[in-house]
């Protein structure tokens, strides 16, 4: 293992694929994409937003939409398009989910959390 990943299907208007994504604890999106999975899915152009870099600059990034199949649960996300090889998933993914990785045993388990019911006085 390399990198803590998991796997996502995500699905576009012309089609979905099913990919292993690095599991990336200082991106803050949904998820992104290499450009060239992006275009072959028919993902929507949803807008252009500016992203603050780990070197204090800032860079203009695409933002599409599309879907995603993620620990079971279908839902729409936003999906950024950075010129990488790798698929990333970011923490707004992660927002009700517990991550524990295994360096050692080279292991991660990812798994969505019970929402707390809040108690009536």
């Amino acid at each position: 293992m390399r990198f803590p990943s998991t796997t996502i299907e995500v699905i576009g208007t012309q089609s979905r694929v099913t990919l292993d994504a690095v599991i990336d604890t200082a991106f803050e999106g949904e998820l992104a994409l290499p450009l060239r999975t992006a275009l072959s899915l028919g993902l929507v152009l949803a807008a252009e937003t500016p992203i603050g870099l780990a070197n204090a600059t800032t860079s203009w990034e695409f933002v599409l939409s599309g879907e995603a199949v993620f620990l079971g649960e279908r839902r729409p996300v936003s999906i950024f398009v950075f010129d990488r090889d790798e698929a990333l998933i970011g923490t707004h993914m992660l927002d009700d989910c517990q991550l524990v990785v295994d360096f050692v045993e080279k292991k991660v388990n990812l798994f969505r959390q019970k929402t707390k019911k809040s108690k009536k006085n």
